[in-house]
């Protein structure tokens, strides 16, 4: 198990404090205190969240959904990995080849 402390954590009803604990990826609970033989994580006083879901991106990292090629597509899921997006849902736009090139 691990432990989170010295974060602001966000949680449903606001930020609050505590020991936030994860196991296999997953958030435990947040606890008063440290469980014995818990690895610590010193958060310096950022703010922990769960991962971000991004229900309408368009692309990121000078990378976009639109320019149709698999190294624009990781480049774009890299970028928001980066930033705290676990899951995200490319949206794409209608038009030609041409309207592409002149945006």
């Amino acid at each position: 198990m691990k432990a989170i402390l010295n974060g602001r954590i966000v949680a449903p009803g606001g930020v609050r404090s505590g020991v936030l604990l994860f196991e296999g990826g997953k958030i435990k609970e947040i606890a008063d205190r440290v469980p014995e033989g818990a690895e610590i994580i010193d958060a310096q006083g950022n703010y922990v969240s769960p991962g971000f879901i991004d229900i309408h991106v368009h692309g990121a990292g000078n990378a976009d959904f639109m320019d149709n090629t698999a190294e624009a597509y990781l480049t774009v899921a890299r970028t928001h990995a980066r930033y705290g997006t676990t899951l995200l849902f490319p949206t794409t736009l209608t038009c030609t080849s041409r309207d592409r090139i002149s945006a």
